[in-house]
């Protein structure tokens, strides 16, 4: 059978903890850091939709209502049309087309019987966010992925119905086909799109650096530990072996130099006892 000495067992057993410990810190710094992109890119996203939200809600309830009483028409299609403004839904596409522009961001104005077919359900992430919200499960919806062939997350809130002049105006346009609306409903949903692709890169950038700084940290950890370990136990274990090895060769002359106040150095003064003792019998 192959002889390990306690060096290489005490090698071993340190190479396996620092493997344990670094592979940890490493797994904790990704994850940490990637969730922590995420929270970034899902703030701003909220922050976006309740702004967003609140502009629409105000431009509803007081631009629009006072554009009807004036007489004038709020269409979707205003830009070729005297006397017309844009439909809240409109504003907001445009309003946010020109911010998104620069910002990087996307924002969708999503109706469940939406007076313009575009603005319908286009995929399941839509669906998915007006079952819930329909059912009063959530107040936000949102998912981590790739939109448009960039990391972004996506959230989406509901479009509460606030105003009469909103629910008005949808129970009676000729594309409805819902009639039935009234305060309080979800009328749609506006979907932000925030792109992290970047913000995930320089994460990953600085979960380089954080893993190359803490294998230095735990390398170090690991060469003071093994010091520590060889002088306190190693060497005199390492000591004892050579004394009971020249004892064993019949050298009565030989001492333990292992004095130390703990088991190694009880061990070193009961070899030196029983060498003694041999020493006297013969």
């Amino acid at each position: 059978m192959m002889r390990i000495g306690i060096r290489v067992k005490l090698l071993i057993f340190a190479a396996e903890v620092w493997a344990i410990i670094f592979g940890a810190y490493s797994a904790y710094i990704y994850y940490e850091r990637i969730e922590q992109a995420q929270r970034m890119g899902l703030t701003t996203a909220s922050i976006l939709s309740r702004q967003i939200a609140a502009d629409r809600q105000f431009y509803s309830a007081t631009v629009v209502k006072r554009a009807l009483d004036s007489g004038m028409k709020v269409l979707g299609s205003y830009h070729s049309i005297e006397k017309s403004i844009p439909t809240p839904a409109a504003f907001i596409k445009e309003v946010s087309e020109s911010m998104g522009s620069s910002g990087g961001f996307y924002v969708n104005i999503v109706g469940l019987s939406p007076i313009n077919p575009e603005l319908g359900v286009k995929d399941e992430f839509q669906k998915t966010a007006f079952e819930r919200f329909i059912k009063g499960h959530d107040t936000r919806h949102y998912e981590f992925g790739k939109y448009k062939g960039t990391e972004s997350v996506r959230l989406m809130i509901p479009d509460i119905a606030t105003s009469d002049t909103c629910i008005n105006c949808h129970n009676r346009a000729p594309g409805s086909t819902i009639r039935t609306h009234k305060i309080g409903d979800v009328m749609g949903g506006i979907e932000i799109i925030v792109p992290i692709e970047s913000e995930l890169s320089y994460a990953m950038v600085e979960i380089g650096h954080q893993i190359v700084y803490g294998f230095f940290v735990v390398l170090t950890m690991g060469i003071a530990g093994l010091i520590f370990i060889r002088k306190v136990v190693t060497e005199p274990i390492l000591s004892l072996v050579e004394t009971t090895r020249q004892l064993a060769g019949g050298d009565l002359t030989v001492a333990s130099g292992v004095s130390s106040y703990d088991e190694a150095g009880d061990l070193g003064r009961g070899t030196n006892e029983v060498i003694r003792n041999l020493h006297g019998m013969i």
